[in-house]
Order: structure tokens, then C-alpha cells, then sequence
């Protein structure tokens, strides 16, 4: 049964003959919370979904957990351990790999000099654990040197090329400071050269503009060279897990089994917290900046009840000598800031999701590759949004109809009609 409060609250929102004004600012209100609820969704969608596009490109190319050896020889018996590290259920795929730093030229002087990070890989192994050589621009030359007289070959991110003024088939040159010689006149830094085999577009700057891959066997010889058998060592084993979220319990895990003295452990989760603690941080802000908007169009509902307010007291203080209580009369008034704020709420809410929808499956937007690591826009339509916001601005709604509809209550009757 609808009460009489109710009823009441639906005619005062119509549109009556000498009432023009008020609807209209009626309708004013409604698509203020309208824009800023429709305003609202889009944005979170869209960082949702450079949220989800840059976690999904940074476990493409990082592993999911790395397990460093603690000593200066790294990891020894590497094949073993990788194959034994794969035999536990929740990794998917392990390989073993070299990191070092050094110094790149583009070979006669052609090109600059930059930083380089060279990273040797099992290629075979290396596509269990990341995708990082389906990012090729084109079909790559092998990395292993083809005669024993050839240069062994290197893939480079796209950007660092650029600054060396390179292409496949080139030769670069890499000066590695910290796996030098010691010698009487001084510390000489090692020098070798490559044949730069493909060119790699991993989306990302920071692997764009340092990365160069090279075969496992080649940087075994470049930095464990002074030891006994540089073809037993490793830097680290890097594992594809089934549970990403569960990347820190997993490497403590395993580090536990293996003897927390002789080996270390790092996650994608640690090593990427700051950047998606942003990324939260952002989405939080964009939220408050766009759900503003909702906040002034809940300042037109307040002027609208309070000019209703104005135009209906005879009908207040008739209502008020009927017998109506005070609670009755707020009610009215609650109902109607209500009513207008849940039609822009709904209408709002569902074009929030109709053009958020068009956006992620039309990718209606595009941005320049070489300012964003992606050229369109990314949206993600998550459920958990569309309930929040549309709950917030109607509780913002509620609570800007509580003034005037205090204001109704305290009316009195005797007063009310006098004057009319």
C-alpha cells in the first residue's frame, strides 16, 4: 500500500500550471546528479582499465617470482632446479637468466651512447614464463653466432635503437664497467660486440629504452667468465605462477624450502607497489573530483524543495490541521528530493554503462603511442562501480533534502494558512 506521503511528494514533482519555474529547476537538479553520475563511471572505467592494461603488460613481461642466488656465483645446478621448481603445482614454467649492466654504442660512431640492461635467456624456457619475444617487430636473426667467427647476436628495445641509430643487422658495441679486468695499470672494463638480431616493442618505457636480450650461453661467458665453469651459473630462476595475486607467499615459499641463508626472492607485487598504490590513490581522487559534480546538483535539489517549500505552505498547514505530524510533513519532502535525484541517478547510471560499453568494445578513442604505452583507450566496466556510485549519490540526495524538509516540518499550521 502507498502511503499518502508519497503520493503527495509524486504530484509536487509534476509539472502543474503556475509551478513552471520550480520544474524546471527541478529538472535542472535531475541532470546535474544525471552528469555527474554518468561522468563518475566513465572515468573509473577508464583508469580501470589502464589499471588492468598495465598489470596485464607488466606480468607479460616480468615474471611473476624471481629466486636470486644470495652469493656472488648466483645459481649453480640451474637446469635441476629450474626442472625442480616446475614439478610444484602452483608454477607454471620456470627459466633461468643473466643481469647485468653496461654502456651501448651504435658501432663507427653513428649513433649515442646509452644504458643498457642486458638479460641472458633460455629462449625456449624463457616463453614459459614471459612473453617478452612475441613482442618482436619482425622475425628475428638466431642470438647464438651462426659460425664461430660471427657475432653473437642481441634483441633491443625499440627506443634505445633509436638513440643508438640502429636496425637488424648492425653491430653495437657494449662496455660492461662493472665485469672488468683488474690489471697493473688499473681496473679495465670488459668490450664486446654485437649483431642486433631484432628490434622489441614491449610497451613499456622503461624495458623500451634499456632492455637487450641476449642468448644464456653469451652472457654466461661475459660475466662468470673467471669462474671454473661459467656454464653452471645463473643470476636467478624466474617463475610463471597460477595465482599472481598469491606472488609474495609463493616466493617465501619456496625460498623457505631452499634455505632463506642461500637464496632470496622478489614478486611483481613488490617490485610494482608503489605504482599501483598510485594507480588506487588516483582512482580514489577521480572519484572525489567527479562525484563534485553530484554534490552541486544536490545544492540545486536543496534550492528546489525550499522554494516548494515556499509555494505549498497553505497546503503544508492544511495537511498540518488535518492531523498530519511533523515526521509526515518531512517525509513529503525527503520522497521529492528523492524522486528527482533517483531519476538522474538511474539515467545516469545506465548511460554511464552504455558509453562505457561503446568505448571498450569500439575503442572509439585513440592516443599517441609514443606518449601512453597503448594506442586506445582502455575501459574496464567493473560491477562493484556501478553499485557504489549510483548508492553515494543517492545517499547525497537524501541528505540535501533533509534541510528543507526540516524546514516543512516546523511549519505552523495557524501561521501557514493566515498569510495565504
Amino acid at each position: 500500500m502507498v502511503r499518502y506521503e508519497t503520493e503527495i511528494a509524486k504530484r509536487y514533482v509534476r509539472t502543474r500550471k503556475g509551478t513552471g519555474f520550480i520544474s524546471f529547476i527541478s529538472v535542472i537538479a535531475a541532470l546535474g546528479v544525471f552528469v555527474g553520475v554518468m561522468a563518475t563511471l566513465i572515468v573509473l572505467s577508464i583508469v580501470n582499465g589502464f589499471s588492468t592494461e598495465l598489470q596485464e603488460r607488466i606480468l607479460g613481461t616480468n615474471a611473476h617470482v624471481v629466486i636470486i642466488g644470495a652469493g656472488e656465483d648466483g645459481v649453480t645446478e640451474y637446469t635441476a632446479l629450474a626442472d625442480r621448481l616446475e614439478e610444484r603445482p602452483d608454477v607454471l614454467g620456470a627459466s633461468p637468466f643473466i643481469y647485468g649492466k653496461g654502456i651501448a654504442s651504435g658501432h663507427h660512431g653513428r649513433g649515442g651512447d646509452d644504458g643498457i640492461i642486458l638479460k641472458g635467456i633460455d629462449p625456449d624456457r624463457e616463453r614459459r614464463v614471459t612473453d617478452i619475444l612475441d613482442r618482436l617487430e619482425a622475425p628475428a636473426d638466431p642470438l647464438e653466432p651462426r659460425d664461430p667467427g660471427d657475432l653473437p647476436g642481441i634483441l633491443l628495445g625499440w627506443q634505445l635503437a633509436g638513440v643508438l641509430r640502429v636496425g637488424q643487422g648492425d653491430e653495437i658495441t657494449v662496455t660492461l664497467p662493472f665485469s672488468g679486468t683488474p690489471s697493473p695499470l688499473g681496473f679495465i672494463p670488459r668490450v664486446r660486440r654485437f649483431r642486433v638480431a631484432g628490434i622489441l616493442n614491449f610497451g613499456m618505457y622503461e624495458f623500451d629504452a634499456t632492455l637487450g636480450l641476449i642468448d644464456l650461453g653469451t652472457a654466461q661467458r661475459i660475466f662468470f667468465q673467471q669462474t671454473e665453469d661459467p656454464t653452471a651459473h645463473a643470476t636467478a630462476i624466474q617463475l610463471r605462477i597460477r595465482d599472481v595475486d598469491g606472488a609474495r607467499e609463493v616466493g617465501q615459499a619456496i625460498v623457505s624450502e631452499l634455505g632463506p641463508h642461500e637464496y632470496w626472492q622478489s614478486n611483481w607485487i613488490d617490485q610494482n607497489r608503489n605504482l599501483f598504490t598510485w594507480m588506487k590513490i588516483e582512482k580514489a581522487a577521480m572519484f572525489l573530483v567527479t562525484a563534485l559534480i553530484v554534490v552541486v546538483a544536490a545544492f540545486n535539489i536543496v534550492s528546489t524543495l525550499i522554494m516548494v517549500v515556499m509555494e505549498k505552505r497553505r497546503s503544508i498547514g492544511i495537511l498540518r490541521a488535518m492531523g498530519a505530524e511533523a515526521r509526515s510533513i518531512s517525509r513529503i519532502f525527503v520522497t521529492q528530493g528523492l524522486f528527482i535525484g533517483s531519476i538522474g541517478v538511474v539515467a545516469g547510471a545506465l548511460a554511464g554503462w552504455g558509453l562505457s560499453s561503446l568505448l571498450d568494445r569500439y575503442r572509439l578513442v585513440s592516443l599517441p603511442d609514443d606518449v601512453y604505452f597503448i594506442g586506445t583507450l582502455p575501459v574496464r566496466l567493473e560491477w562493484l562501480d556501478f553499485v557504489l556510485v549510483p548508492l553515494v549519490a543517492l545517499v547525497i540526495c537524501f541528505l540535501a533534502a533533509i534541510y528543507p524538509a526540516w524546514r516543512a516540518s516546523r511549519m505552523d499550521p495557524v501561521e501557514a494558512i493566515r498569510y495565504e
